[in-house]
């Protein structure tokens, strides 16, 4: 909720803010800086989605793995940049999406553990997935809907709660 300096909610009004994403430390040096301007809805709150605003550089090219990182920001409940309310906090976790890159460079065996797929054909096939309609001369297992049932829970209950 926004507040001015009366303590009067601010409502249906622009709002400036100044978001920065800060390394090392609450005053650490800023590896990311935008601006935004977000309207403040009839109860005085703001909504707004870091990596958005008008950047000082690109949200994608912050290396989460050289944290910890933290959240600053600055606020001008009248709309400009006479920053007034500021705040700092610790992110505590990895904005996953990005990090889950570095699964590209994952070395190793990955080993399977879902018991259903271990006891099925595919659990065989180890390169060459681009046949699998004509594997072990079953015909085509896309008019047989072998590629169109799921029959492990686990998975399937997952995809339910996937699509709801």
């Amino acid at each position: 909720m926004i507040r001015d300096a009366g303590n009067e909610l601010v409502v249906n009004a622009e709002v400036g803010m100044r978001i920065s994403i800060l390394q090392g430390s609450a005053d650490g040096v800023a590896v990311y800086v935008e601006t935004q301007h977000p309207v403040a809805n009839a109860n005085g709150l703001i909504s707004i989605e870091i990596g958005t605003g008008d950047p000082n550089d690109h949200f994608t090219h912050i290396n989460w793995e050289d944290g910890p990182y933290f959240i600053k920001t600055e606020t001008d409940p009248g709309g400009g940049t006479n920053y007034t309310i500021t705040g700092v906090s610790q992110i505590l976790s990895v904005p996953y999406a990005l990090h889950a890159k570095t699964s590209e460079i994952l070395l190793g065996e990955v080993e399977e553990a879902d018991p259903v797929f271990a006891e099925s054909p595919a659990a065989g096939i180890e390169e060459d997935i681009v046949h699998w309609d004509a594997a072990f001369s079953w015909g085509d297992h896309s008019l047989e809907e072998y590629l169109k049932k799921e029959t492990d829970p686990l998975f399937t209950n997952w995809y339910r709660s996937e699509e709801s």
